[in-house]
This record gives structure tokens, sequence and C-alpha cells, in this order.
């Protein structure tokens, strides 16, 4: 169906390309035989150094293309998943990013992929607020970000080892209340805490 419903309308390559990741998505998340409960990405995927790009590990039920008419590239693909979740995946040349949305319709993750396939952002909500976010590098270094209901946040720095280097602690009106830095041995090292006055 895909081929027929896209064929002369883009190249040839990018028709190729686009076969190859809704097949590939969905050989991954069905059962290989024998591993009740185990897709061949859960079975066979990490082994491989594969990373799934799919939020919700649910078989696929159905998936739609839209493709960009002056460019021939595919401008996004929805992923309807046996669980009622939906996921929408936008390419725009540069970049990649996934929202997945739960059966409710109320958005539950957001991912954000650089043009090589790097994760930089990955987003988590519930009841349709942020509760977390991570902010990932190059180098392995990345930041996370807790969301408190009453609009407070803190901000947690890890450096490429793994390792905290930073914490801080804002209040609902974004001022900084606390500023903890670590040192190479994971000890705190300076301690800062800031008042409104």
């Amino acid at each position: 169906k895909m081929y027929e419903a896209n064929v002369g309308k883009m190249s040839g390559d990018v028709l190729k390309q686009a076969m190859i990741e809704a097949a590939g998505s969905f050989i991954a998340q069905t059962n290989p035989g024998g591993t009740p409960g185990m897709t061949y990405y859960q079975m066979y995927g990490s082994a491989y150094g594969a990373s799934s790009k799919h939020l919700s590990q649910a078989p696929i039920t159905d998936l739609k293309y839209a493709i960009d008419q002056s460019s021939g590239l595919v401008k996004s693909i929805v992923f309807t998943f046996s669980t009622g979740e939906k996921q929408i995946n936008q390419y725009d040349g540069t970049a990649f990013a996934a929202t997945l949305y739960g059966a409710n319709g109320q958005i539950a993750e957001y991912v954000k992929y650089a043009a090589s396939g790097f994760k930089t952002q990955a987003v988590f909500y519930s009841n349709g607020k942020a509760t977390q976010q991570y902010n990932f590098n190059l180098d392995k270094s990345y930041t996370k970000y807790d969301f408190a209901a009453d609009g407070s946040q803190t901000a947690t720095l890890y450096g490429a080892t793994g390792q905290i280097t930073e914490y801080a602690k804002f209040n609902a009106n974004g001022f900084k209340t606390l500023d903890i830095f670590y040192g190479a041995d994971g000890k705190a090292t300076q301690q800062y805490n800031f008042n409104l006055d």
C-alpha cells in the first residue's frame, strides 16, 4: 500500500528509506515466537546497538505518512498503537521530533533527535504537564529538570562520566534558591543559598 500510494510522488531513494523505516518499525514491535510478551526489539535490539525511536513498545496497528510534495521527503508519520496511544514523528531535514499521546489524548512524552539520530531532549508529562526534562549533550553530559506541581523546579547537571556536577533549586517565579557544586569525587564542594531580600 505504501509503495502504491507514493510511487512517482517522491524519489525512489526517499520512498525506499521510508518503507524500510516503516517495515523495521513494524517488525521490531512483533513477537519473534517462543518469547511470550517480548518483541524483536526487546529480544535483539540492544545487543546490536539499536535504539528504539518508539516511545511506546505496544504493537503498531496503523501508520499514516505525510509527504512534502516539493521535496518528496517524509514530513511526518503517525503511529497508532494497540493501546490507543499515538506517536507523531515530525521531520524537518535537520532534526526529528517524536510526540507520544496517551489513549486519553494528552501528551505523555516528547523526544527530539538531531539529524544524526542522537537524542538531544526528552520531556515527560503527567496530566498534560511537564514533570521531567532531560537535555543531552554529545559528550554524554546532560541536565535533568524536575518540575513540581507548585511551579518550582530543580536542575541537576551531570558530567560526561555520569557524576553530578551541579544541583540547583528554583521557586515558582524562577528565582534560584539553592545552588550546590560537586567535585570529581561526587562530594559537594560549594553551596549557595539565595534569599529574595
